[in-house]
């Protein structure tokens, strides 16, 4: 038996001894007094607390608030580990699932540009969609605002990660108003199932599944007239490389 056991054990035997005895001594106190059982109660309730504190203030105390405070931490750090963003072959499973849009649509894949790489970009009457497609696999939901994998993997960062990117396409279309607030970071699911409402966001960041992505972009309010998407087109295209890319015909027209 070590020396921390041993003392832990004597602390906690004195400080029940110790209460144990302020208790007798004090019901046998109280019976002095024509058994005034409403002088016992609170003495009671004092030795109690007196116990308490000092069980509080002993090792087994220390010991236990030590064990609740890391396990605390263990699944803290747990809920809040960020799942590693993944640059998957998705992007060409959004693509295909992309070539479904309005021809007027600008459609992208693998889009590089120095630092900058893209999963899939779409330029378009509803907006400039920054997407990044992720094939993980499991359920997609809303906890406490922040967006986690299984209820127990943060998504955080790819979050943060689509919104550096987005920040990126902002610097290219930056003297263009109507194009910076056209911009739309998207986070799309291709296996996973996204338990989110239609057009529910996370960190300002649409979260949606690889099915729902088409109709979701073609249901958005139009923001861009056909000229905003040519100079959108020039401004996002230049000096970039691409696996593919769909230009939209009135947009180039």
């Amino acid at each position: 038996m070590t020396d921390r056991v041993y003392c832990m054990k004597l602390n906690v035997t004195s400080a029940i001894k110790f209460s144990l005895s302020l208790v007798a001594a004090m019901m046998v106190y109280g019976t002095d007094y024509d058994n005034d059982v409403r002088f016992v109660i609170p003495c009671s309730i004092v030795s109690l607390l007196l116990m308490v504190a000092g069980l509080y203030y002993s090792d087994f105390g220390l010991s236990c608030g030590n064990y609740i405070i890391s396990k605390r931490s263990y699944y803290k750090k747990k809920k809040k580990k960020p799942v590693a963003v993944q640059s998957s072959p998705g992007c060409f499973s959004t693509n295909a699932e992309l070539s479904q849009l309005p021809s007027e649509y600008i459609v992208i894949c693998n889009y590089h540009k120095q630092t900058l790489k893209m999963d899939n970009l779409v330029i378009g009457p509803s907006g400039i969609y920054v997407i990044d497609s992720n094939n993980i696999h499991g359920a997609i939901d809303k906890v406490l605002s922040v967006l986690m994998l299984n209820e127990n993997l943060s998504m955080d960062g790819c979050v943060q990660s689509l919104k550096e990117k987005a920040m990126v396409v902002r610097g290219l279309v930056t003297a263009h108003t109507p194009l910076v607030k056209a911009l739309k970071p998207v986070l799309c699911f291709t296996d996973a199932r996204v338990n989110l409402m239609a057009n529910e966001q996370a960190d300002g960041v649409l979260v949606v599944s690889l099915k729902n992505l088409p109709a979701n972009i073609v249901k958005a309010p139009l923001l861009l007239e056909p000229s905003d998407i040519r100079t959108a087109s020039a401004l996002i295209m230049n000096g970039a490389e691409y696996a593919s890319c769909r230009t939209g015909e009135q947009a180039s027209g």
